[in-house]
């Protein structure tokens, strides 16, 4: 299924520009809708999507008119969608419209469905022509990210050791559950699970380690951002909570709760004596 979405102005500005190439391509970038496409304003541009949530996969091209002031224009815009192996996914086909007096302009076409789950897991790159001719293109990647719950309950290993400010690396790091209190400044954790989207696209997780005190109290949360590449098979990811000086944590075991969007997925404790 396919849709075509006419182009609106974008803004104004002063520019006399002539060639005979009638637009210049700016930027390629994609985002999720319904059958319905929002406003600019609320679009939220991704290049990675979850194939459990994605209906349309919509390319949106900005354009910079290079007949401004000169001529209106009606172009036949094509965008096609390969998937990794090259063979064509899916062909959108549009008219835009360009009055000599809009200097900027944008085009939506989209591709897929009212209902989510069709669309398969892969790399996609989607190429730009206008009135046949190749202008550019840029790769977006459909992954089964909402399994990611399920990865990371199913996480490799979850490690603790200690370090300052600044996190050593991983073959620096001696991997414990028991830390001598006057030996101790951050209690870092390291979780390694499989990376869901590994040769498709880079993508960003977000999780929270929340640290208790022997009393279940809590003690403070470790939160961060990751972003995740796509060369790594395997993902290890590192933070850490404490104190900048040596001695200050109190005797007893701790327990660490890791969460990912809300939901507890694996939970650690460690010593302090």
């Amino acid at each position: 299924m396919k849709k075509i979405i006419i182009s609106f102005l974008i803004l104004f500005l002063s520019a006399n520009l002539y060639s005979q190439n009638s637009v210049k391509l700016n930027k390629i970038s994609f985002f999720e809708s319904g059958y319905n496409i929002p406003d600019k304003s609320e679009r939220v541009y991704n290049i990675v999507f979850d194939k459990n949530s994605a209906r349309y996969i919509n390319t949106q091209i900005d354009l910079i008119n290079l007949a401004y002031k000169n001529y209106d224009q009606n172009l036949n815009i094509k965008i096609v969608y390969r998937s990794l192996s090259g063979s064509v996914y899916a062909t959108m086909n549009g008219v835009l419209n360009i009055p000599s007096d809009w200097t900027d302009c944008w085009h939506v076409e989209g591709h897929g469905w009212k209902q989510p789950g069709n669309w398969a897991a892969d790399k996609y790159t989607a190429e730009v022509y206008i009135d046949n001719k190749f202008i550019g293109s840029e790769s977006f990647a459909v992954g089964d990210k909402g399994k990611l719950d399920e990865i990371l309950k199913q996480y490799t290993s979850l490690k603790f050791y200690e370090g300052g400010g600044s996190v050593p690396k991983r073959e620096n790091r001696r991997y414990k559950t028991s830390f001598e209190k006057y030996d101790s400044r951050f209690i870092y954790y390291e979780l390694e699970f499989v990376n869901p989207l590994y040769n498709y696209e880079d993508f960003l997780v977000t999780l929270s380690a929340k640290y208790y005190y022997p009393d279940g109290s809590l003690f403070g949360e470790a939160k961060g951002d990751f972003n995740i590449s796509k060369e790594w098979e395997t993902v290890y990811i590192t933070h850490g909570y404490g104190y900048s000086d040596y001695g200050k944590w109190k005797t007893g075991t701790y327990t660490v709760e890791l969460s990912y969007e809300g939901f507890v997925f694996a939970s650690k404790t460690f010593t302090i004596y």
